[in-house]
């Protein structure tokens, strides 16, 4: 990205998403915290039924009301740390 079209643009940081706890998607969640350490953002967003569903009908993830509402209050958090890091 700086050098083909923002040579001002920084990484804030790096988002894991469809995380499973099984042994061998955590040595990848290792790799990636060994290769980017502090940028890793929390939380990492588990891979769950309700974002396909919600995917899959083109609706938004409150539709399917307390079945969604921990993996919404992720989003949020994520989507917080982004905001406020974009704007400093």
């Amino acid at each position: 990205m700086q050098e083909n079209l923002n040579e001002d643009i920084e990484l804030l940081g790096v988002v894991v998403n469809k995380q499973k706890k099984r042994a061998d998607q955590m040595h990848w969640i290792e790799k990636i915290n060994a290769n980017f350490g502090d940028l890793v953002l929390e939380p990492m967003l588990q891979d769950r039924e309700v974002f396909a569903k919600a995917q899959a009908a083109s609706k938004p993830l409150r539709a399917w009301g307390s079945e969604a509402a921990p993996h919404r209050a992720d989003l949020v958090q994520l989507a917080t740390i982004i905001w406020k890091g974009a704007e400093s």
